[in-house]
């Protein structure tokens, strides 16, 4: 139940597994605000699930190699949205995860049909694979260009802004957008009320 409680401000809004995952942390750019949504291991397990990448209960996924791997990923897509190179460091320790990964892929003949199966023995686990995957995929595609970051000053979530003319302004209209609009309407509501009052003393 407490995994459930601390992913409850928690949801799948960035149109890709990998900014999916970098977004386990709430109010990222909140000084104090700041909700670490994978505290503990349960948490972990929980999120892989909420993803649809449990194996069936076969996956070892260690806490700290998640959060190694979603901050060092976090870093490299924020340089992208500001124009600079990505640190060395975080380059390295991704495409040490990314051979891992690729190392416990193999092809398995099933009847006449050929799939790629995940090794159960490999280094990295199977759903943290699938998350680095869907990284390279992104960081090689087109698709790239459509990074966004949610315009809330608190928020730090990143998304794949595909909406008609790429306007998408916050990573859910449910949350960051509805908290810009109360903000706007109270604002107007002081100006007026200043307005006001500035008025009735001329």
């Amino acid at each position: 139940m407490k995994s459930r409680k601390r992913l409850s401000g928690y949801r799948f809004v960035a149109k890709n597994l990998a900014l999916d995952f970098v977004n386990t942390v709430g109010n990222r750019l909140a000084r104090r605000k700041h909700k670490e949504h994978l505290r503990t291991k349960s948490d972990l397990s929980e999120w892989i699930r909420r993803a649809g990448l449990d194996d069936g209960g076969r996956a070892c996924t260690r806490l700290s190699d998640a959060l190694a791997l979603r901050e060092a990923l976090y870093q490299i897509f924020i340089a992208r949205l500001r124009g600079r190179a990505p640190r060395k460091g975080d380059i390295d320790l991704l495409n040490t995860f990314i051979r891992s990964s690729r190392a416990g892929w193999g092809l398995q003949c099933e009847g006449r049909e050929w799939r790629w199966k995940w090794a159960s023995t490999a280094k990295v686990s199977y759903p943290l694979a699938r998350v680095i995957e869907s990284a390279v995929d992104l960081l090689t595609s087109k698709n790239l260009r459509l990074l966004r970051q949610c315009s809330d000053e608190q928020c730090g979530w990143l998304f794949l802004d595909r909406s008609q003319g790429h306007r998408r302004k916050w990573c859910s209209m449910q949350d960051c957008g509805n908290r810009a609009k109360a903000r706007r309407f109270f604002a107007k509501k002081v100006l007026r009320s200043r307005r006001t009052r500035r008025n009735s003393k001329a």
